[in-house]
């Protein structure tokens, strides 16, 4: 192992899922990560490419996209809207 390189183990037993590696305080040397412990299912079955790529092309999503094109929105955009009154309405009363 590399000087300045350092390793570590936890038992997890038979959890699967992800899990959130971090330090107990923010540092810019060390920062928060994932691991991904894939289900057993997944390791002898496998996924069913086909019916993912069904669904990604029925919901308007990319099947397998690359990395830099997760958060691409492809020029859609979502409007909301938010009730400024009730916030405005409770800074009069407090202001009054």
């Amino acid at each position: 192992m590399a000087e300045g390189s350092f390793r570590g183990e936890v038992a997890v037993g038979n959890r699967q899922g992800l899990f959130r590696i971090r330090p107990l305080e923010d540092s810019r040397l060390f920062p928060e990560t994932g691991v991904y412990r894939q289900e057993e299912e997944l390791n002898e079955y496998g996924s069913n490419e086909s019916l993912l790529r069904q669904v990604s092309e029925f919901t308007g999503g990319r099947f397998n996209p690359r990395t830099d094109q997760i958060f691409e929105g492809g020029g859609k955009s979502v409007s909301s809207t938010v009730e400024l009154w009730p916030g405005l309405l409770g800074l009069g009363i407090v202001l009054n």
